[in-house]
């Protein structure tokens, strides 16, 4: 059972004293953006995405597997019996419009696949003699919509290749104050396609995938419960914990916790102060934590602060001579 003891509440930024930290070096631009009441304000794990870095630009490279659409822009170059080289946008039924040809559908195609499509076509009027080579000149842009809570929600244009990561750029990145880096959600027509979870992005890079069509909205979800995390020599971030009942486990997972830690100390906010307690690495894995508490990770086993006397090594010595009463 953990040692448990009431304080009066302190401001963490104090209590901590990395106030300094926090307005020195690559924290400083991020710290001085802030309002004043939001200075002691500990970050979120994974704010360095979008922290002074600007918008991240569009991926403009096209894949050959990249399907033709409304709005796509393809060169055409005809030659051999006659010449001819143009630039056709798709309509917005899925046509291009070829003079030797009429109109010819070609949304739906492939990059790859586009100059024998359409050599195909054009050999059943030039049987001979007539060569055709086809290429996308310019994607149509995708227009999409970033809601929650981010800090400059709206709809921004990007391309094919952008992912979920540009479009949170554009739209100033996630709100830290109040924003989920782990319940993000990709909703098409009404319907929720996709649920993205950024943590395993930050720890090991591992991003889905997803196929973003026009007017998709990215939502981004209030954050849950968020507990933050003060190892030695570390700046303290807070972790969002989302797999109920936001045991300690979820927590150290998500960690990278020295082999020399071996006790931590808990402190909870509570309407009559601050309530301190302190546990074993291993009691603290199966420990309930709550929105807003504190986990202090140390080396040092105090003299009784697990509730029990702390362990030491004796010697084995057996007396000498005559005692009296127990030994």
């Amino acid at each position: 059972m953990g040692n448990v003891s009431a304080q009066s509440t302190t401001p963490l930024a104090a209590e901590l004293d990395i106030k300094e930290n926090y307005r020195s070096n690559r924290f400083r631009p991020l710290m001085e953006s802030l309002g004043n009441s939001d200075k002691g304000i500990i970050l979120p794990f994974g704010y360095s995405l979008f922290d002074n870095r600007g918008e991240l630009e569009s991926n403009s490279a096209i894949q050959p597997e990249y399907v033709l659409r409304n709005g796509d822009v393809i060169s055409v170059w005809i030659w051999g019996a006659f010449e001819y080289q143009q630039q056709h946008k798709v309509d917005s039924r899925g046509q291009i419009f070829l003079e030797q040809l009429g109109p010819v559908k070609v949304a739906g195609v492939s990059v790859t696949n586009l100059s024998d499509y359409l050599r195909d076509k054009l050999a059943k009027v030039y049987h001979q003699g007539v060569e055709l080579y086809a290429n996308l000149y310019q994607v149509a842009p995708i227009p999409l919509l970033v809601s929650g809570a981010v800090n400059a929600p709206g709809q921004y244009l990007g391309s094919s290749g952008d992912g979920i990561l540009y479009y949170l750029s554009k739209a100033q990145g996630i709100d830290i104050r109040q924003g989920s880096y782990r319940r993000i959600q990709v909703r098409r027509a009404g319907k929720t396609v996709a649920n993205i979870d950024l943590y395993p992005f930050l720890q090991s890079g591992e991003l889905p995938s997803i196929s973003l069509q026009d007017f998709d909205v990215i939502f981004v979800s209030q954050s849950g419960v968020r507990v933050t995390a003060i190892l030695p020599g570390k700046i303290p971030l807070s972790y969002e914990l989302i797999q109920q009942p936001y045991q300690g486990q979820e927590l150290l997972s998500l960690l990278t916790v020295p082999k020399y830690i071996i006790q931590v100390k808990l402190v909870s906010e509570t309407p009559s102060g601050n309530v301190e307690q302190t546990y074993s690495l291993e009691e603290f894995r199966r420990l309930t934590l709550n929105d807003g508490d504190r986990v202090f990770f140390t080396e040092t086993l105090n003299q009784g602060s697990l509730g029990r006397p702390q362990k030491r090594k004796i010697s084995n010595v057996l007396p000498k001579g005559e005692r009296h009463g127990p030994g």
